[in-house]
């Protein structure tokens, strides 16, 4: 799934979206697969957060294509993502 989406940001800076498109939805079927079976019943943090990054590429994809119903269609998916928090640094001793 990572190499997909590095692979789609790089034919996104090049300019080239039709290209990504296809790279960027296969790493979104790939996280969504991993978010409906995880094994051990548990979400790895980083199959979430790679998914939201696909999620945002693809809703780029589509605003570069002119397909602007599909982009936001892409963002309201992207909300059910929220970012991970991290917790608060530990005070000093």
């Amino acid at each position: 799934m990572w190499s997909r989406i590095r692979l789609g940001e790089c034919l996104m800076s090049l300019a080239l979206p039709a290209d990504a498109k296809p790279n960027l939805q296969a790493a979104y079927d790939l996280g969504r697969k991993a978010d409906a079976k995880p094994p051990g019943g548990k979400v790895k943090a980083m199959s979430k957060a790679h998914l939201a990054e696909a999620i945002d590429l693809l809703a780029r994809v589509y605003e570069a294509t002119g397909e602007n119903d599909a982009a936001a269609a892409w963002r309201v998916e992207r909300a059910k993502y929220p970012p991970e928090q991290v917790p608060a640094p530990r005070p000093a001793k």
